[in-house]
């Protein structure tokens, strides 16, 4: 073998051997964030705080905004009406409403998770009922589908651009209706309120812009 080709074929080798092996451990991406917020069906205005940070009010039968907050770990969401606080195991990519309502024995909360936020389609329309808690015979029929509560929520369903009315039946009476402007990257959720012996019906836009975060969280956690 010639010097050259000597020289060549060592330097095959080094570069061979340079290369990733299978050893090599494999560097995943950090988790991405979680969003909670709070959803307010009672007829007073409320603030909270997530872990003592970003005190937000939220007005009467509305939901607030979603805040992203470090995922794979425990958020505590502390409203200012003297209710405990509570406190949510937040998920990588996941959605977390606290709800307030006025339940039998005053106001209380429950926490509902898988709420829309933005479309996995950047230009669908998301719709999703949720109640706080089991309505027998609950349907809402919007742009002529029957969505029926699968225990205290719906499916997520899409919706074809446009203004539509979403109208709440109980045992095929109706009791509450509200307007929803569906415009593509939207998602919206219909809240059933129990109201006394009653029920009433809001739909909140969920992600409109200006969307808060918390803990200098970014999307990556």
């Amino acid at each position: 073998m010639s010097p050259k080709i000597a020289v060549l074929f060592a330097t095959a080798l080094v570069v061979a051997g340079c290369g990733p092996s299978s050893d090599t451990p494999e560097v995943k991406a950090p988790p991405r964030g979680g969003y909670l917020r709070v959803v307010n069906l009672t007829e007073t205005p409320v603030s909270y705080t997530v872990n003592g940070q970003t005190g937000l009010k939220v007005n009467p039968e509305s939901a607030g905004a979603f805040t992203l907050a470090r995922p794979n770990r425990e958020a505590e969401i502390a409203l200012d009406n003297g209710l405990p606080p509570v406190k949510v195991n937040v998920g990588s990519e996941a959605t977390h409403s606290v709800v307030l309502y006025n339940g039998s024995g005053g106001a209380t909360t429950i926490v509902v998770d898988g709420d829309p936020r933005n479309p996995k389609d950047k230009t669908g329309i998301e719709f999703r009922v949720s109640s706080p808690v089991d309505v027998a015979g609950a349907v809402v029929t919007i742009a002529g589908m029957d969505i029926a509560l699968q225990g205290k929520s719906s499916e997520i369903i899409s919706l074809k651009a446009g203004k539509h009315t979403a109208v709440l039946k109980i045992n095929g009476t109706e009791v509450g209706s509200a307007e929803v402007d569906a415009q593509a990257g939207r998602t919206f959720s219909g809240l059933i309120i129990p109201k006394g012996d009653g029920y009433g019906f809001v739909v909140a836009w969920n992600n409109p812009p200006m969307q808060a975060s918390i803990e200098g969280s970014s999307a990556a956690g």
